[in-house]
């Protein structure tokens, strides 16, 4: 009788750890790949997002591309404005932070590349679609690492006394980085097509308890006692894509995303992956030759994969609000 009703509640949770490791590729090693190869402690934090962005999917029954970015930036504002608090820095009125990196990096890059666009592809078996997308975010992943070279990144003294490998890396050494963590999200994708995945998610109460427990826990020790005024802004900027989630669970049939990609992976597509560490270790090595200046490595990432991911971050967040809500209006229930 317990192992009956323990059945469910594990592969829930099974679900979000495997979704956690997906995420946190993308979130995290992608990003920060000068703390090298620690993984565990990234994969118990994005545990909550992940289990938040599920029961969200399932329950506003998110399906299409403007709903599941809205269903990505609660991922992103929850990542950034529960477990850090960089959702909050600049001040109460700054929109930079609200965008990077929760509407620039985790939303387009974490959930609607990797975590469902990736999905879509293997489950379909479409490979070559996956090579080319994967070679094209491998190419931005050899341009962001670049990033780690500039004079102001590589004496960061909070990644120093962390414990980060900050500077340029030998290319051998990036490499085996890249084709690690790929590995990693292959076997999540993989252990997912063989049953880790969910068609619905939802969770008991109990289980949701806990998780906001836990969440609480993040916001009460990291943030609170830095921004004070961090639940307004998290609830406004949440609020907002909240809403139009309901709009949308109001004018959309039962069942969700979770449900479309149910499915097996064959391994050969999975082999796909292999192509966007191929890329960033070819992007790396290119610059590892060329030395650019530090000013043209500012230009293509502080400029272009910074501010400027930025701002389409918040015009696709708008989009979406947009879009969702018009959609409503086209096809009332």
């Amino acid at each position: 009788m317990i192992a009956q009703r323990l059945h469910p509640v594990l592969g829930r949770m099974a679900f979000a750890l495997l979704s956690s490791a997906v995420l946190l590729i993308f979130s995290e090693k992608l990003f920060w790949y000068v703390t090298g190869y620690s993984v565990l402690d990234l994969l118990l934090g994005y545990f909550f997002p992940a289990f938040v962005l599920l029961w969200v999917v399932d329950y506003f029954r998110v399906r299409r591309l403007a709903p599941l970015f809205l269903a990505a930036a609660v991922f992103g504002f929850v990542a950034e404005g529960m477990l850090t608090n960089t959702l909050y820095e600049g001040g109460p009125l700054a929109w930079f932070s609200v965008s990077w990196t929760p509407l620039a990096w985790h939303a387009p890059l974490s959930v609607v590349f990797g975590w469902w666009w990736l999905r879509r592809e293997l489950v379909a078996g479409r490979t070559r679609r996956v090579a080319l997308g994967c070679a094209a975010v491998g190419v931005v992943w050899g341009l962001w690492a670049l990033a780690w070279w500039l004079p102001e990144n590589a004496a960061d003294p909070a990644l120093l006394a962390a414990g980060a490998r900050l500077g340029r890396w030998p290319v051998g050494d990036f490499a085996l980085h890249a084709f690690t963590f790929t590995g990693l999200l292959a076997l999540a994708h993989g252990l997912l097509g063989r049953g880790g995945w969910r068609s619905t998610f939802r969770p008991s109460w109990v289980e949701g308890v806990l998780v906001a427990a836990g969440l609480l826990v993040f916001f009460g020790a990291f943030v609170l006692p830095t921004y004070p005024w961090a639940p307004l802004r998290l609830a406004v900027r949440g609020g907002v894509a909240v809403g139009a989630l309901y709009v949308n669970k109001r004018h959309e049939p039962t069942g969700s995303a979770l449900a479309d990609l149910d499915g097996s992976v064959r391994p050969r597509s999975l082999l796909a992956l292999a192509t966007m560490p191929a890329a960033a270790v070819a992007v790396y090595a290119l610059a590892a030759a060329l030395s650019p200046s530090a000013d043209v490595i500012r230009v293509i990432t502080a400029y272009g994969l910074v501010l400027g991911t930025a701002v389409l971050g918040w015009l696709a967040f708008l989009a979406s609000v947009v879009l969702t809500v018009l959609r409503a209006k086209r096809d009332p229930a």
